[in-house]
């Protein structure tokens, strides 16, 4: 009896070196960002300029998914970069439309790699015609970078880069 208890012993610790250990999650670095505009047009105005407009100004850029709606919960598409110095690598984005109330807010979230961005487009009235777009993203990537300030930055950047063209397209001015 006590030889069958310390085969089992034996077995067992046998068994456990031939267990895979899994590797250690990352630590998951979050990053918020938010950018806000006013635009001098009604709020379905300024809706319909953005989900008419979509990403296909960007042509060669996007690339709808073929079977997955082009609008609405559900939409996918890809946008594929232009090469990159010094090997020509292209980046390659995965977007999809993961919450909708037609008219006042759409979230998207993008994987591309190792960072995925989750993005809301909130458009509320704000009286005399005019409308408050506000764009809030949260960036996760695997680790803290020492130029955070600079991502958050960038991403500020881009997101009132958007609010602009949209703006410019909605007043006119495009």
């Amino acid at each position: 009896m006590g030889a069958k208890s310390w085969y089992a012993r034996l077995e067992s610790r046998w068994g456990a070196r031939w267990e895979t250990v899994p590797e250690p999650a990352p630590d998951l670095f979050r990053l918020r960002t938010q950018v806000t505009k006013e635009i001098a047009a009604s709020r379905p105005d300024v809706w319909a300029a953005y989900a008419t407009e979509g990403c296909d100004h960007e042509s060669g850029w996007c690339q709808h998914i073929v079977g997955a709606p082009a609008s609405g919960v559900g939409a996918k598409h890809v946008h594929l970069g232009p090469p990159s110095p010094p090997y020509g690598l292209r980046t390659v984005l995965y977007v999809e439309v993961v919450a909708l109330q037609e008219g006042y807010w759409i979230t998207h979230q993008a994987h591309a790699g190792a960072w995925a961005h989750e993005e809301t487009w909130q458009f509320v009235d704000i009286g005399n015609g005019r409308t408050e777009v506000t764009i809030t993203g949260s960036h996760v990537r695997p680790h803290a970078s020492e130029r955070s300030e600079a991502l958050r930055s960038t991403l500020e950047q881009l997101a009132l880069a958007g609010l602009n063209t949209l703006a410019d397209r909605v007043e006119g001015r495009a």
